[in-house]
C-alpha cells in the first residue's frame, strides 16, 4: 500500500511539470483560442438579446391591433412591464399620430415631445407606417444623449383614422452590458454598423480582434472584440502556474480518495447490515403482533361470549381473572409495538377538541376497586385556569396518566396519591404526588430505561414490564414536554409533566352515544356480510359476535375463497383478515377491486393485527375503506357499520351484473330477430360470451403492451357484432374507447381501464338481459 502511494504521488509530480512546459511553449495560441470562443460565445448572447427584444414588441403590438378602444392606463401598465421584463431597454413608449410622445416609461418627463422635429425621427415613423413592419433605425443619438438605435412598429387600432406606434430606446453601452455583464471586465468592444464606428469601451489594442457580423434589417452590425491585458495576465498566470498545481492537486485527492473509498466501503457494509437488522427488527414485531393478537383475539372473544351464557358465580369469578390476564397480555404486546414505533419514527399523534377534566377522570375510573381495597386515597385538584377544551391525543394522554397513577397506587400501601393540574400559556402542566416507598437518588435515572425498575426485587414484588415510564417520557417529548421526577427514598415521589396544546372549541360529536347491541341492529344497516379469517377460532368468534347483531354472515378461510365466494353470491361488506395463507388479504382485495367497475365494489374493511402505520397504508392502497385491530369486540364493529356511506353494491362481472336501470339493448326490436328461434338464442347467447371475453381480454392486454393502434382495430370488430343487438350504450363506450386511443400522445390508461371495465360489465348485462327475456320467460 505504501509503495502505490509514492507511484501515485511520483506520478503527479511529473505530469504536472510537463503539462507547465507545454503551456509555456503555445501560450499564444491557447489564449487567442480563449479569447475566439468568448467572442463567439458573446456573438450569441447579442444576436440572442436582439430577438428576444424584436418578439415581444412585434407581440405587443400585435395584442395592441387588435385592441378595441385601450385605455392610456392600460397602456401604462404594459410599457411597465414589458421595460421590467426586456433588460437594455432605456425606455418604451406610446406615439400618436401626431408624433407626440403620449406616455413614456420610465423617464415621463418626455410625455408631450414632438418627435417630428428631432433629428432622423420622422422619417422612421412614416417608414415603419407604409411598410407596416417593425422598423430598427440607424445609429443615433436618444434623448438622453446617448448612442443608440430605436425599434419602431406601427399600431393600427380598430376604429382609428390614423397609426399610432410603439418606440423601445436603446443605448448601445446598455444593451451590450445586459448581453453579457462580465464582457466589459476583460475586452475591448468597438461596436460599427454599416462600417461606421458607433460605441467603444476603453481598453488596449494589442493582439488581433475577433470580428462579428450580424445582419438586422440590411443593417450590418460588427463588433470587433479585443482582451485587455489584466485578462492577457490572468489567462497566463492561470495557464502556467494554477493549472499544474491543480492537477497535482488532483492526484493527491485520488491518493486520500483511495484511502476514503476503502473506508467508505467498510461503512457502507456496516449501514448495510444495520439496515437489514432494522427490516428484520420490524417485520418480526409485525409477525409477533400479528401472531400473538391472533390467539388473544381469540381467548377475550371467547371470554365475551361465555358472559353472556349466563355463568355461574365461580365460574363467573374465573372468567373475570381470564380476561384480566388477557388485558394484561394485550398491554404488553401494546407497549412493546408503540415503543419500537416511536423509535422507528412511524408514530404519529391523533390530536382532537378534548373534555380535559372528563378525560383525566375516565383514566382513573380503573384505579377505584384497588384505592378501595388498598384503603388509600385519589385525590384531583384543577386550578380554575385549565379551560374546559384543549386539543389532544386521547388515547396516548391516557396512556401517560394512566401509567404514572399505576404506578404511584403500585408503590402506595399508605396515605394515597394527589393530581394537580393548570394551565398556562399554552401548556398544561400535571404533577402525580404519592406517599408511598420512594426511590433513592442514585436509581431515578435508571426509571426511564427500558425493561428497568429502581431495584432488582421490584418487578418480582410488585409486578410490570417495565416498560411504561420509558414509553411515557417519549410519549410525553412527542407532545413537546419533558416527563421528570422528584423523590425522596422512603416519604414518596412527585412525577410531573407539562406538553404543548391549545385551547379549543367544543367537539362537534359530543352527542355521540355507545350502540345498543341487538338483533335489530341488522335491520337498520343492512348488508350481505362474508368474513375472510385463517384461524378456525376467529372463525367462530365472527360468526357468533355477528349473529347478536342480527347478520348470518359467510365465511372464507383465505383470499382465494373470497374470490370464489363472489361469483356466486352479492356481498356489500367484507371483513379481510390481512395474513391468510394460498391469497393474503392485500392481494385478493386487489383483484376483488379489478372485478367490479370502479363505483360497484363491496365495501372491504381489513382484520389486521397489525398496528404498524405502514401496514394501515397498505391496507388503504389496496383499496380497503377502514380497519379494525384485533382483537377487536362488538361495539367496535358496530360502531364502524353504522358509520359506513350505505350503498347498492352489485355482483362482480363473472355473476350477474346490471349495468343501468335501463335495459341494455332495445329488447323490442330484438324480439323479431329472436321470438320463436330457440336455436338461435342459444347460438347467439354462446357466440357472444365467448367473443365478449375475448374481445375484452385483447382490448386489455394491448393497453397493457400500449398497441394503442390494435385497441382501435378490436373495437371497430366489436363494434360490427354489438351493432346486431341494437345496444346503443356498449356502442358508445366502445367509440370513445377507440377515439380515446386515436392519440398515443394523450392517452388516459387509468381512464381507459376504467372504460373497458364498463364495457365488460354492459356485455355481461346484455347476454343476462337475452336470457332472462327470451330463455326465463319461454320457461
Amino acid at each position: 500500500m505504501k509503495n502505490r502511494s509514492i507511484v501515485i504521488l511520483i506520478f503527479g509530480l511529473v505530469s504536472s511539470l510537463s503539462l507547465a512546459f507545454y503551456l509555456n511553449k503555445s501560450e499564444s495560441e491557447k489564449i487567442n483560442s480563449l479569447s475566439s470562443k468568448r467572442a463567439e460565445s458573446f456573438k450569441q448572447a447579442i444576436q440572442n438579446k436582439m430577438e428576444f427584444h424584436l418578439s415581444a414588441i412585434r407581440r405587443m403590438a400585435q395584442r395592441w391591433n387588435n385592441s378595441k378602444n385601450p385605455s392610456l392606463d392600460e397602456w401604462k401598465e404594459d410599457a411597465k412591464n414589458y421595460h421590467k421584463d426586456l433588460k437594455g431597454m432605456a425606455g418604451i413608449g406610446f406615439i400618436n399620430h401626431n408624433f407626440k410622445i403620449v406616455h413614456t416609461y420610465p423617464n415621463k418627463s418626455y410625455n408631450g415631445t414632438n418627435l417630428s422635429l428631432v433629428d432622423k425621427r420622422k422619417e422612421i415613423f412614416f417608414l415603419a407606417r407604409d411598410s407596416q413592419k417593425m422598423i430598427l433605425s440607424e445609429p443615433i443619438t436618444l434623448l438622453s444623449g446617448k448612442q443608440g438605435f430605436l425599434i419602431v412598429h406601427s399600431i393600427k387600432r380598430r376604429k382609428a383614422i390614423h397609426n399610432s406606434y410603439i418606440v423601445s430606446a436603446y443605448s448601445y453601452k446598455d444593451f451590450i452590458a445586459e448581453a453579457d455583464p462580465s464582457l466589459a471586465k476583460y475586452f475591448k468592444l468597438v461596436f460599427k454598423i454599416n462600417g461606421q464606428n458607433i460605441y467603444a469601451t476603453d481598453g488596449d489594442r494589442n493582439l488581433n480582434g475577433v470580428s462579428i457580423l450580424s445582419d438586422y434589417r440590411k443593417q450590418k452590425w460588427e463588433i470587433d472584440i479585443f482582451p485587455k491585458e489584466d485578462y492577457l495576465r490572468e489567462l497566463e498566470s492561470f495557464s502556467t502556474y494554477l493549472s499544474p498545481l491543480a492537477l497535482f492537486l488532483l492526484f493527491v485527492l485520488i491518493f486520500a480518495f483511495d484511502k476514503i473509498n476503502k473506508q467508505r466501503k467498510k461503512i457502507s457494509k456496516t449501514v448495510e447490515k444495520l439496515s437489514h437488522e432494522v427490516e428484520f427488527r420490524k417485520s418480526f414485531l409485525s409477525n409477533m403482533s400479528h401472531e400473538i393478537r391472533t390467539p388473544l383475539n381469540g381467548v377475550v372473544g371467547m371470554v365475551d361470549l361465555l358472559h353472556d351464557t349466563t355463568p355461574t358465580p365461580i365460574q363467573k369469578d374465573y372468567l373475570e381473572t381470564l380476561k384480566l390476564s388477557g388485558k394484561h397480555l394485550l398491554e404488553i404486546v401494546n407497549d412493546i409495538l408503540d415503543l419500537s414505533k416511536i423509535e422507528s419514527g412511524n408514530f404519529e399523534l391523533n390530536k382532537e377538541s378534548s373534555n380535559i377534566k372528563e378525560v383525566i377522570k375516565i383514566s382513573l375510573s380503573p384505579f377505584t376497586n384497588i384505592i378501595s381495597q388498598k384503603m388509600i386515597t385519589l385525590d384531583i385538584n384543577f386550578d380554575e385556569s385549565v379551560p374546559k377544551y384543549i386539543e389532544l391525543d386521547i388515547l396516548r394522554f391516557r396512556q401517560i396518566i394512566s401509567n404514572l397513577v399505576s404506578n404511584a397506587i403500585k408503590f402506595t400501601h399508605e396515605g394515597g396519591v394527589t393530581i394537580d393540574v393548570k394551565f398556562s400559556e399554552q401548556r398544561l402542566y400535571v404533577d402525580i404526588y404519592d406517599t408511598g416507598i420512594g426511590i433513592p437518588k442514585d436509581k431515578i435515572e435508571r426509571l426511564f430505561s427500558r425493561y428497568s425498575q429502581a431495584e432488582i426485587d421490584t418487578s418480582k414484588r410488585y409486578g410490570g414490564s417495565g416498560l411504561g415510564l420509558s414509553i411515557s417520557r417519549k410519549l410525553v417529548s412527542l407532545m413537546k414536554g419533558e416527563l421528570k421526577v422528584e423523590s425522596e427514598f422512603g416519604k414518596g415521589s412527585k412525577f410531573f409533566f407539562s406538553i404543548e396544546t391549545n385551547v379549543s372549541e367544543p367537539p362537534k360529536d359530543l352527542n355521540t352515544k355507545k350502540i345498543f347491541i341487538d338483533s335489530s341492529f341488522s335491520v337498520n344497516n343492512p348488508y350481505t356480510i362474508l368474513v375472510a379469517d385463517d384461524n378456525a377460532i376467529n372463525r367462530k368468534i365472527a360468526k357468533a359476535l355477528f349473529k347478536k347483531l342480527g347478520y348470518e354472515i359467510d365465511l372464507a378461510e383465505n383470499g382465494r375463497e373470497v374470490l370464489e365466494a363472489v361469483k356466486y353470491k352479492k356481498y356489500s361488506l367484507i371483513f379481510m383478515d390481512m395474513q391468510m395463507p394460498i391469497m393474503d388479504g392485500i392481494e385478493a382485495t386487489l383483484r376483488l377491486k379489478k372485478m367490479y367497475s370502479f363505483d360497484k365494489s363491496p365495501i372491504v374493511i381489513a382484520l389486521t393485527a397489525n398496528v404498524l402505520k405502514e401496514h394501515k397504508e397498505k391496507c388503504l392502497e389496496a383499496g380497503m375503506e377502514g380497519f379494525i385491530t384485533k382483537p377487536f369486540n362488538i361495539q367496535e364493529v358496530a360502531q364502524l357499520i353504522s358509520g359506513l356511506k350505505k350503498t347498492n353494491n352489485l355482483l362482480p362481472s363473472e355473476a350477474t351484473v346490471e349495468a343501468d336501470a335501463t335495459n341494455i339493448c332495445d329488447i323490442e326490436r330484438l324480439k323479431s330477430l329472436f321470438v320463436g328461434d330457440e336455436d338461435l338464442i342459444y347460438d347467439v347467447l354462446e357466440t357472444l360470451e365467448t367473443q365478449s371475453l375475448k374481445y375484452v381480454s385483447n382490448i386489455k392486454k394491448s393497453l397493457e403492451d400500449n398497441d394503442f393502434e390494435n385497441v382501435s382495430s378490436i373495437c371497430h370488430s366489436l363494434r360490427a357484432s354489438i351493432s346486431n343487438f341494437y345496444a346503443t350504450k356498449i356502442e358508445s363506450n366502445i367509440d370513445n374507447i377507440e377515439e380515446q386511443t386515436s392519440d398515443a400522445d394523450k392517452v388516459n390508461l387509468k381512464n381507459l381501464f376504467l372504460l373497458v371495465d364498463k364495457l365488460e360489465n354492459d356485455l355481461n348485462a346484455l347476454r343476462e338481459e337475452i336470457r332472462n327475456e327470451f330463455i326465463k320467460r319461454a320457461a
